[in-house]
């Protein structure tokens, strides 16, 4: 019985033994095998992540592209206002009173910005910064104002006639001289936008 022991013994201890070399010979594969799982892994991680920033840079670039340009055409014709609110006071000062046709030419040019302004404010309202949309939609209103009291002027020949806006009731005179002190506010907004405009589009570079 104690030879079958020892045998069985011997035997045990023979194949431990193989165990453990073969174990030995296998590690390096073994380690070899996980290691490059880790770095296909790894390299896959990586380039995911690459993948993701290169899409993110894409887009944060055509975003700015995009609002650039609304900026640009937004700004274009809130300028065109401004300018119009500026003639505005020439012609309260009578630059056209002899001239029908003139003050018609300029009421119809003056009536065609505030639209195109107006249509182009709403239009990429949903694209641009609301602090902006606020001082632009201001400015707009603002100079629609000028508009409607320049057309009062333009409509009527004595000093009798009245026109209510904004719960404020003018005659010829009033009007004019109305446009003419709005008309340095609306100047002063439009300054402050374009420069709330520039260090908006900064920012968006800086990022």
């Amino acid at each position: 019985m104690s030879a079958i022991i020892e045998f069985a013994t011997d035997i045990i201890k023979q194949t431990a033994g193989n165990l453990l070399a073969l174990s030995l010979l296998l590690i390096p594969y073994v380690r070899d095998v996980v290691a490059k799982k880790i770095q296909l892994s790894f390299d896959k991680a990586l380039e995911d992540k690459k993948s993701s920033n290169e899409r993110k840079n894409y887009i944060s670039n055509v975003r700015f592209d995009k609002e650039f340009e609304i900026y640009q055409i937004i700004s274009e014709q809130q300028i065109s206002l401004v300018y119009d609110v500026g003639e505005a006071v020439k012609v309260a000062r009578g630059m056209y009173d002899n001239e029908k046709e003139e003050y018609k030419k300029f009421i119809e040019k003056f009536c065609s910005d505030v639209n195109q302004a107006d249509i182009g404010l709403k239009r990429y309202a949903s694209f641009i910064s609301k602090d902006i949309y606020r001082k632009y939609k201001k400015l707009d209103k603002m100079c629609s104002g000028i508009f409607k009291l320049s057309l009062f002027i333009y409509q009527v020949n004595d000093e009798i006639t009245t026109f209510r806006y904004d719960n404020i009731v003018y005659n010829k005179n009033t009007a004019k001289q109305f446009i003419e002190e709005t008309q340095k506010e609306i100047s002063d907004l439009s300054d402050e936008i374009i420069d709330f405009v520039r260090e908006y589009l900064s920012s968006l570079d800086v990022l």
